[in-house]
């Protein structure tokens, strides 16, 4: 019985060695996947969040664009002539809308985009603060197919304005080259009469 006993120990004693040697190749194969996945799993998560933050800021350029494109669309009142309002006042909407948005209006830069197709007369654009408003943009290519590069505009096209920027988002962590991107944002739309 004492035999039985003083084996029963031994191998005891050989067992929690084994396994002792066991739980510490498994820690070190633990901090290795660890070591490996760690780092991807980082930038997954820092992607996510870089392009959350881009959609974001997008959307709210947009709705800064279409807040602009209501004042510039609209005649100041009746017994005021009926005069569109300045372009420093479209300006000054984006901007205020931006800031709603937490975005910092120092970051608008100036952004032309192409119109559908060249109007004769040309559009007349004025830019203040970084906004760009324009009058005699054309919405369609009228009687012609619209072109890319734009070509003359058909007959009839539909005329009304545009307000466009592009907004410079600076990303958290410059990742290779792309430390700053500038996102270009237009809005157009017929003028109320």
């Amino acid at each position: 019985m004492a035999a039985q006993a003083e084996q029963s120990r031994a191998l005891g004693r050989m067992d929690r060695a084994a396994f002792r040697g066991l739980n510490r190749r498994e820690a070190g194969s633990q901090i290795l996947e660890a070591a490996l996945v760690l780092p991807i799993l980082f930038l997954v998560v820092l992607a996510i969040f870089w392009f959350g933050m881009a959609f974001y800021i997008t959307s709210t350029a947009q709705r800064a664009a279409k807040q602009g494109m209501q004042i510039a669309a609209r005649p100041t009142c009746a017994t005021c002539g009926n005069d569109f309002v300045s372009s420093r006042q479209v300006a000054d909407s984006v901007k205020s809308v931006l800031q709603v948005g937490h975005l910092s209006p120092s970051n608008l830069t100036s952004s032309s985009p192409p119109f559908a197709c060249q109007a004769s007369p040309a559009p007349s654009c004025r830019t203040s603060q970084n906004v760009q408003v324009c009058d005699g943009v054309p919405l369609t290519c009228g009687g012609a197919a619209c072109q890319d590069p734009p070509a003359a505009c058909g007959d009839n096209p539909s005329l009304g304005m545009r307000v466009s920027f592009g907004y410079r988002f600076d990303a958290p962590v410059t990742i290779g080259g792309w430390g700053s991107i500038t996102i270009p944002v237009s809005v157009q739309g017929l003028p109320e009469r």
